[in-house]
């Protein structure tokens, strides 16, 4: 099954099936933020998208976007995980749970690094929603480093 995807999605006709296809039904916020991610991610140089999602919905709203980069689904929850394995695109990785956006966005760089979507000075998309642990919340979509060591630089205590 995977040889054939991979054959379909090479033809050349494919991407622009897939962007003349896509649904203008953008209700809400996290709609919105799905949709900028996979803007952004398609005109910068962005590596890869990584979403915390807690239900599945943001990693769901993200893979049906298509973007051209991976998407990486963060999710503490294995059951989760297992659910949306078979969306499009997605790489899911089951991890601990975070109160913080600051650790989700040195989470994810960890992650897209350890997994070879992106390199020290790589650039990736976080996605997720504050407050965390809260279903329905994605309002957060940043540009970050992919080398967590320059997330912390230039902050002032």
């Amino acid at each position: 099954m995977n040889s054939i995807a991979t054959e379909v999605e090479r033809e050349g006709t494919y991407r622009q099936v897939i962007e003349s296809s896509r649904i203008p039904l953008r209700r809400g916020v996290s709609d919105a933020i799905t949709v900028a991610a996979r803007e952004v991610a398609e005109t910068t140089n962005i590596k890869v998208i990584c979403c915390f999602t807690h239900t599945g919905t943001t990693a769901a709203l993200t893979s049906r976007e298509r973007p051209r980069v991976p998407i990486i689904a963060l999710t503490p929850k294995i059951v989760i995980a297992r659910r949306i394995a078979l969306n499009w695109g997605l790489h899911c990785i089951v991890t601990e749970e975070v109160n913080r956006f600051k650790m989700a966005v040195v989470n994810a760089a960890k992650a897209a690094r350890k997994y070879g979507f992106a390199q020290n000075q790589d650039k990736i998309i976080v996605i997720a929603g504050v407050p965390f642990n809260v279903p329905g919340t994605t309002n957060i979509l940043r540009v970050a480093p992919a080398n967590e060591k320059q997330i912390f630089e230039g902050e002032v205590n």
